[in-house]
C-alpha cells in the first residue's frame, strides 16, 4: 500500500528505511527500492535501444532525505571524505575509512545483526561517494567515471575487505546507486 500511496517519501528516504530493516529481509527492502517519483520515467531494461547517458532522467540526481551526513559525522569520517575527494587522495583515506567502519555499531532493542561492521556508517560512506561522484556532473558528461577519487575509494575498499565487509558495500551500493 505504501508503494502505491506514497512513492515519493518511499524513494526519498530509502536509505533510511533500508538501514533500518535486517539485511536478511530482503523482500522488504526490495520493495522500498521499488519505489519511484511519480514523475520519473520508467525505462524498459529489456529494450535494445536503452541508453541511460543519452537521457535527461539518466541525468538527474535523486532527492535523497535521509540524514546519512550525520552517521558520518558521528563517526568521525565527513571530513577525512571531503579531504580525499578534494585532495585526490584515495589511498591516504581507505586506511581510516576500514579502521572505523569495522567497529561494531551498537545494537539496538529492536534489530540484533551479528556482525563486526558498522553497517549504517558502511551504507552512508557508500552513499557519499555515490553522491559525491555524481554532484559535479555537467550536462553531457558520463554518469560513471572510473578514475574519479569516489570511484577509485570504492574499488579499493572492497579489494581489500574481506568478504563479510565487501557484502555490505556491495549491497549499499545496489540499494542506494542503482
Amino acid at each position: 500500500m505504501l508503494i502505491h500511496d506514497f512513492p515519493d517519501f518511499l524513494a526519498a528516504y530509502h536509505h533510511s528505511l533500508c538501514d533500518a530493516i535486517p539485511p536478511n529481509c530482503i523482500q522488504l527492502s526490495n520493495i522500498i527500492l521499488s519505489a519511484y517519483p511519480l514523475n520519473v520515467r520508467v525505462f524498459d531494461p529489456f529494450a535494445a535501444d536503452l541508453s541511460l547517458d543519452q537521457t535527461v532522467e539518466g541525468h538527474a540526481l535523486p532527492l535523497i532525505l535521509s540524514d546519512f551526513k550525520t552517521v558520518l559525522q558521528a563517526a568521525d569520517l565527513a571530513t577525512s571524505l571531503n579531504k580525499a575527494i578534494t585532495h585526490r587522495s584515495a589511498q591516504a583515506v581507505v586506511p581510516v575509512l576500514k579502521e572505523r567502519m569495522a567497529a561494531p555499531s551498537l545494537k539496538s532493542k529492536t534489530m540484533v545483526v551479528a556482525s563486526t561492521y558498522n553497517l549504517p556508517l558502511v551504507s552512508a560512506v557508500v552513499l557519499w561517494l555515490g553522491y559525491a561522484g555524481t554532484h559535479d556532473l555537467k550536462e553531457n558528461a558520463p554518469i560513471y567515471t572510473p578514475n574519479s577519487t569516489p570511484a577509485l575509494i570504492f574499488k579499493q575498499l572492497v579489494a581489500e575487505l574481506d568478504p563479510e565487509g565487501a557484502f555490505p558495500i556491495l549491497l549499499s551500493f545496489c540499494s542506494s546507486c542503482c
